[in-house]
C-alpha cells in the first residue's frame, strides 16, 4: 500500500528520525564552521534547527493517529519474530513529549540570545545535543539505545553544567557526573539481565517474554535497576541532591532544560517502559496483554 507524502515530501515513517538526526547534523556543522560565521549565526541556526525539530514533531503526531509510526534504520525490519535493527517508534503521546521538548529548548535559545556577554558555538553545540538525545531518549524502542541516549543526554549535561569552567561549575557538574553515572551503571546491569533471560532488547519482543514468565524474579529485579536509574535521571526522593547542586551553578537557559525538560523525560520514560514492558510483571498478571507499540499495529517502512 502506498503511503502518501507529507508537507516535506517524505513518507510518514520517513519524518520520525529528522527531529534526532538533523540537531545532531548541524551540531556537526556548527562545531565545523562556526569560527568563520558572523556571531550571531548560531543563535540562529540553533533556534531555526529548535523549531525545525517541533514542526516534524507535530507532523509526525498528525499521522500518528492512525497507530505509531515506525522507522528501522538501515531496512533492518524484523525477520521471523527476530528483531536484529534499530527502530524508532512514534505514537501520539511520544510525539507530544518530543513537541514539547523542541519548543522548551527553542524557547531557551531564545532566552540565551545575549544571555552570555562571550558565547561560543559551544553552547549551541551541547544544547542541540541536548535536545536530540531526549527526543531520541522519546522515540526508542529497545532498552540499549535507551541507555545509548541516557548517557548522551548525561554527558551534554554535564559539559552544560560546567560551562562557565568555574571552580563552583565544574564542583556542580562532578556531583552531577556522579551521581548521573550510578544510574548509568544500575541501568546497564538492569539491561544485561533483560537479555541474559530475554535474548532481546526490543520492547515488544521483551513484553513478549516477560508475558511467558511474568512471575520471573530475574525480570522484576531488572526492571528495579533500570527505573532507580531513570529515578536518578528524573531527581526524584531520594536521588534528588544533584539537581540542586547544578541548579547552583549552571547558567539559567541550563537550569530551564534541567527542570523543564530532562526531569519530566525520566519519568516519562519510566512510565513507558512500564506500560509497553514490564506491566506484565508479577505473579498475578496475566500473559498475552496486548502492548501498545508491538509492530503488528504498527505502520513502518
Amino acid at each position: 500500500m502506498a503511503v502518501a507524502p507529507n508537507m516535506f515530501g517524505l513518507a510518514e515513517y520517513s519524518l520520525v528520525p529528522l527531529p534526532v538526526a538533523v540537531p545532531l547534523a548541524v551540531a556537526a556543522v556548527l562545531l565545523i564552521f562556526a569560527h568563520v560565521w558572523p556571531r550571531l549565526m548560531p543563535d540562529i541556526i540553533a533556534i531555526l534547527t529548535a523549531f525545525f525539530a517541533a514542526s516534524v514533531c507535530v507532523l509526525m503526531a498528525v499521522h500518528a493517529k492512525d497507530g505509531p509510526l515506525v522507522y528501522w534504520f538501515g531496512n533492518w525490519t524484523p525477520r521471523a519474530g527476530l528483531v536484529l535493527g534499530i527502530g524508532f517508534v512514534a505514537d501520539q503521546i511520544d510525539c507530544a513529549a518530543s513537541v514539547l521538548i523542541s519548543i522548551l529548548f527553542a524557547a531557551t535559545l531564545i532566552f540565551a540570545w545575549g544571555y552570555f556577554s562571550e558565547v561560543h558555538a559551544h553552547f549551541h553545540v551541547l544544547m542541540l545535543l541536548f535536545m536530540a538525545a531526549m527526543i531520541g531518549f522519546c522515540l526508542t524502542h529497545d532498552v540499549f539505545n535507551m541507555f545509548v541516549w541516557f548517557e548522551v543526554m548525561s554527558v551534554a549535561g554535564f559539559a552544560l553544567t560546567g560551562y562557565r569552567l568555574e571552580a563552583s561549575a565544574l564542583e556542580g557538574a562532578l556531583n552531577f557526573t556522579v551521581t548521573n553515572s550510578i544510574g548509568s551503571f544500575l541501568m546497564l546491569g538492569g539491561i544485561g539481565l533483560i537479555y541474559s533471560k530475554a535474548g532481546a532488547l526490543d520492547f515488544a519482543a521483551l513484553a513478549q517474554a516477560i508475558n511467558a514468565a511474568p512471575s520471573d524474579p530475574v525480570f522484576a529485579g531488572a526492571f528495579c535497576l533500570i527505573a532507580t536509574a531513570l529515578l536518578i535521571k528524573a531527581a526524584m526522593v531520594p536521588f534528588q541532591f544533584w539537581l540542586s547542586d547544578a541548579h547552583a551553578v549552571a547558567p539559567s537557559p541550563v537550569s530551564v532544560i534541567f527542570s523543564g525538560a530532562m526531569v519530566g523525560v525520566g519519568i516519562f520514560e519510566l512510565s513507558k517502559l512500564y506500560r509497553e514492558v514490564s506491566r506484565s510483571i508479577g505473579p498475578n498478571c496475566r500473559s498475552g496483554s496486548r502492548m501498545r507499540g508491538s509492530h503488528a499495529s504498527c505502520r513502518s517502512c
